[in-house]
């Protein structure tokens, strides 16, 4: 009954797509799944074809030759004060915050994000009985994120702050300049904060932060 399901699955079962297309511009990239729109089924049958000798292997539990090769890219075009322990693989974004929030998070814990925000983060702080707080972006500014009015808000009372960039569901990127300010801010009170950046590769830039700072990068590979 599954294999039947899932044979008939369609991608935009969740919506009508009548409804999907009076309502979205036809240039909107739609990533409510995490599915990448770019791949060509003729690249993923090219790619078995080429790799069915190693398709069946598991790469290592460290995944060395990953870490080697994004190394190699980190250094070459951003900054050499990384090496591979600055480098962890997880699970897709949720298993990534899932573990955050088990090292992080426990009765009382506060964080700060950004409302709205990719709410299985939300769920998962209060799973571990920590205390989500926000600052929201509100309609009366179009929905920007405003970096002074969320720099106010961080206080000594905070062990960690959530920001996505670009926002989840706004879609708008948030100034570098504007993260760093934050962080330093943080920094004051010895706070982490987590950049999440599932949907880095839509932005135009890649993000570099100061490296003297507590902060969590995490980015999704869409393979």
């Amino acid at each position: 009954m599954i294999d039947e399901y899932y044979k008939n699955f369609k991608v935009r079962d969740y919506m009508n797509e009548e409804s999907l297309k009076s309502c979205l511009s036809t240039n909107i990239i739609d990533c409510s799944l995490g599915t990448n729109p770019f791949i060509e089924e003729s690249m993923i049958k090219q790619y078995i074809l080429e790799a069915s000798s190693e398709i069946n292997k598991y790469p290592s539990l460290e995944y060395e030759l990953l870490k080697e090769e994004l190394l190699k890219f980190w250094k070459e075009y951003f900054y050499n004060n990384i090496n591979k322990n600055n480098i962890a693989f997880g699970a897709g974004t949720m298993g990534i915050l899932r573990n955050i929030c088990q090292f992080l998070i426990q009765e009382g814990t506060k964080v700060l994000g950004i409302a709205p925000q990719f709410p299985r983060f939300i769920s998962e702080i209060e799973l571990k009985k920590g205390i989500y707080e926000y600052y929201s972006l509100e309609e009366k500014n179009n929905y920007k994120f405003i970096a002074t009015d969320f720099i106010e808000k961080i206080d000594s009372t905070y062990s960690l702050i959530s920001i996505e960039n670009p926002n989840n569901p706004t879609g708008q990127i948030i100034d570098v300049n504007d993260i760093e300010k934050a962080v330093r801010k943080a920094k004051q009170y010895n706070i982490m904060v987590i950049v999440d950046e599932a949907y880095g590769d839509y932005m135009s830039s890649t993000s570099s932060y100061d490296k003297n700072k507590k902060i969590l990068i995490f980015s999704k590979f869409r393979l």
